[in-house]
Parts: C-alpha cells; sequence; structure tokens
C-alpha cells in the first residue's frame, strides 16, 4: 500500500492511503463501465506473476496525481490469453453454483412437506391412479380369479372397481349349504346372476320392503332344491321374476298354482324338477303343460300326482319330452292303460321312462309301451307288482332295464342270462332333470358355479 499527499485545502489527515477501493469515484466508475476488460489484475480472479505484481506494485508507490490517464495506465487492459484464464475460471465456478443448487433443490424436496390435499384427502379431477391405465377388460378379467368373498371387498375399494365387478363376475354364484338373509340375496340377483346354485340353504328373513327392490332377473339355470325359505313370498317373487329359465329345480318346495303360472312364464325352459313337491294341483299342471312347450326332462316324481292331475299330464305334455320320471303314483286310478296310451301318443319320442312304484301298470300298459315308444332305450319298473315278470323278456331292444323288487333273485338271474345286450337292474336311482347328477359336485346341469 502506498501514500499520497492529500489536497492542500483539507486539514484532514497529510497523508491517506491508496488502494483499489478509496480511487476517486469519476476513475472507479469509468474503469468498470468499461466492462471486464479493463478490470484491475488483482479483480480478474486469475492467478499473476512477480513481474507483473512488482510493476504494479512500484507504480503504485510512486503514486499519481489521480488524472484518469494516469489510472488507465494502471489499469490496462487484460490481453487474450489472460482473459480466456479469467473465462474458463469463470465458467468453472458457475458450474460449482450449478452443483450446490441442484444439492439444495434436492434437500428441499426430500423435507418438503407432503401436499396433504393429494396425499390425505378425497383426490381431485385431475387425479389419476395408476389402475386406470388398465383398460376394463383386464380388471375384468383380473377379477374372475377372485373368489366372492374376496370381490365383495375389492367392489368396495372405488367406483370403477364396483362398476367392473359387476360385469361379468357374477354369473354363476354358489350359495349351497349356507344361510342368508334376504337382503343379501337380492343385492346378490341384481347382479345379473345366470347361473344360481342354491341346494340346501336357509334363507332367514330381512328388510319388509326389500322384495319391492327387486326387477327382472336373468337367470336361466336356478337350483332351489330343498331350499327353505322364511316367507312363501319370497319363492314367489323370485319366479316371477324369472323369465328366461332354461333349467329349475324346486325339489322339496310348497307349490301352487301362483308358482306354477309363474314357471309357466318361461317358454325356453327345458329341464324341470318336480319332485317332492306338495300342492300340485290339476290347474298349475295344467299352466306348466301349456306354457313350457319346450320341456325335453321332467321329474314328477313323489308329487301326488291323482287321476285329474294324471290325465292333464298325459294329454298335454309337449311333444319334445324326452326323459320322464313319473314314479311315486300310488293311487290306483292314475296311469291306467288308457292314461299310458295316451301318454305315448302325446310323448313318441321318449327315450328314457320311469314309472316306478306304479300299481295300476299292468300288462297292457307295458305291451303298449313296448310298441308305441320305439326309441325308448331306459325303462324303470321297479315295484310295479302287477306286471308279469316274464313281459320282461320281450325287453331286448332296451339299453338299461330296471326291476328291482318286480322278480325274485334266480328270476333276476334268468333275465340276465336271457337279455345279455340289456343292462338289468345296473341304476337303481334315477336323475331325470336333477341339477347335480353323479359324478358332478357343485355344477348344476353341466354348468360350473365357481
Amino acid at each position: 500500500m502506498s501514500y499520497r499527499a492529500g489536497n492542500s485545502s483539507a486539514n484532514s489527515n497529510k497523508y491517506m492511503p491508496v488502494s483499489k477501493f478509496n480511487a476517486p469515484s469519476t476513475t472507479r466508475s469509468a474503469s468498470w463501465r468499461q466492462g471486464p476488460a479493463s478490470f484491475p489484475q488483482s479483480m480478474r480472479g486469475h492467478r499473476q506473476s512477480p513481474s507483473d505484481a512488482f510493476n504494479r506494485n512500484d507504480r503504485m508507490e510512486a503514486g499519481f496525481s489521480g488524472s484518469l490517464q494516469d489510472q488507465e495506465n494502471v489499469l490496462r487492459p487484460l490481453s487474450n490469453k489472460s482473459w480466456s484464464n479469467a473465462y474458463n475460471q469463470k465458467n468453472d465456478l458457475d458450474d460449482r453454483m450449478d452443483v450446490t443448487e441442484s444439492a439444495e433443490g434436492e434437500w428441499k424436496l426430500m423435507h418438503e412437506k407432503p401436499n396433504i390435499v393429494t396425499t390425505f384427502r378425497t383426490p381431485g379431477l385431475k387425479f389419476r391412479r395408476r389402475t386406470s391405465i388398465n383398460p376394463p377388460v383386464v380388471v375384468a378379467h383380473v377379477f374372475t380369479f377372485l373368489p366372492k368373498k374376496d370381490l365383495c371387498r375389492t367392489m368396495g375399494v372405488s367406483r370403477r372397481f364396483n362398476r367392473i365387478g359387476l360385469l361379468q363376475t357374477w354369473r354363476s354364484v354358489d350359495l349351497g349349504n349356507r344361510t342368508i338373509d334376504e337382503d343379501a340375496l337380492v343385492n346378490i340377483l341384481k347382479r345379473n346372476v345366470i347361473v344360481l346354485r342354491m341346494a340346501d340353504t336357509n334363507v332367514i328373513p330381512g328388510s319388509p320392503t326389500i322384495l319391492l327392490n327387486l326387477v327382472e332377473l336373468r337367470l336361466t339355470h336356478l337350483d332351489l332344491s330343498r331350499t327353505t325359505f322364511s316367507s312363501p313370498s319370497m319363492l314367489v317373487a323370485i319366479l316371477s321374476k324369472c323369465k328366461r329359465l332354461q333349467c329349475l329345480s324346486l325339489e322339496n318346495q310348497n307349490i301352487d298354482d301362483t308358482i306354477c303360472y309363474a314357471i309357466a312364464q318361461n317358454p325356453s325352459l327345458t329341464h324341470l324338477d318336480l319332485s317332492l313337491t306338495r300342492g300340485l294341483q290339476q290347474t298349475g299342471a295344467h299352466y306348466i303343460c301349456q306354457g313350457c312347450q319346450r320341456l325335453e326332462e321332467l321329474n314328477l316324481s313323489w308329487c301326488g300326482v291323482n287321476s285329474s292331475i294324471a290325465q292333464v299330464l298325459v294329454a298335454m305334455l309337449p311333444y319334445t319330452m324326452r326323459h320322464l320320471n313319473m314314479a311315486g303314483v300310488i293311487s290306483k286310478e292314475a296311469y291306467t292303460p288308457q292314461d299310458i296310451e295316451r301318454l305315448t301318443m302325446s310323448c313318441p319320442n321318449l327315450f328314457s321312462l320311469d314309472l316306478s312304484d306304479n300299481t295300476a301298470l299292468n300288462d297292457a300298459g307295458l305291451r303298449c309301451i313296448m310298441t308305441n315308444l320305439i326309441c325308448l332305450r331306459e325303462l324303470s319298473l321297479n315295484r310295479c307288482y302287477n306286471v308279469p315278470p316274464m313281459l320282461y323278456l320281450n325287453c331286448g331292444y332296451l339299453r338299461s332295464l330296471n326291476v328291482i323288487g318286480c322278480t325274485a333273485e334266480q328270476g333276476e338271474i334268468v333275465l340276465k342270462d336271457a337279455l345279455r345286450q340289456t343292462k338289468v337292474n345296473s341304476s337303481p336311482f334315477n336323475f331325470t332333470a336333477k341339477p347335480t347328477p353323479p359324478p358332478a359336485v357343485t355344477s348344476i346341469w353341466g354348468r360350473s358355479t365357481k
């Protein structure tokens, strides 16, 4: 640092230090306006050689009068090489500042508080979940692998899952051997169920007005075998909303003319199981025979058929009947030889016929069956004691003949030796129109319920 004489008019310090900070304002302002090229070497940020520093100190010790020319000599411009070094050093400094700002931005991002609107509250309109990227078909296919219990929980996640879950995943439902209330049953039926199994199901009471919410159903296969309803109106309400049934089982149910009329409203019905039912009347039988003209399998075993009902059945059964089970008629006036003759005229294409436990059937009825039913291959006459056993020897064209209880043990051996092409007493049970014949366990009429 050098000293120079102060102004004579000033009575302050005689000597004042001269440096780059107390230079005249005009000189510093002028050099600052000239740009980076006119900056002093000490402010340029580059390394100086010892000679440059010595010359600069000499000039500063020699002093200057403060004129603009002397300062221009001291603050001479940098050479091109020196300026390039300063420029490169400035770029390095800028890069270090960028790295520092980037690190600071990452630190702020890591320690920034989450957006509570997006994180902890219901998302807005602009929010889009990752699951929404998948099309509904893919999500629906994934839902098919879920059990019904897990599917119900999944449908409660969002409206989109609820809408997709109602498309195809509820086509078949198995409620067999369970206890369910009427409210839950109606909610399941409203999900466009097509195949429903409710064998041995116990339906308990629900809301009094739940039946008002029941709409037209899309059921095609319905198994209500041995189902217990707390109110008979529930069964009537379900059947009255079914118009597309193809297979129906009402085994061990209480039926009346109203239920028979509801059954008749399904013209596509092909399989009907009314075994062990109670309450079938002549009017109800007339409804079923008149409305269901596409019946192929009908089971009326042990349903209390009397002579008046038998006359309606044998006269009005459709031409399309292939499998018929009319076993368990205790009345001696039902299915007389005249009724059997009418039956063979109404249903000439019968493939299997079961008239077991029919006390009115005699030899005339059996001759009528063997003469008129040319397509018959399976015949069951178990415990028909009025038929002479010797007539069974004329049934060699049959594939299966069941006459359990009609002959002694020796007579059965004789029949098996005489009818080698026929299976004698090989199937003691009849599964006409049954929803789950062996070896099926949960499927009904060949349709899976899982």
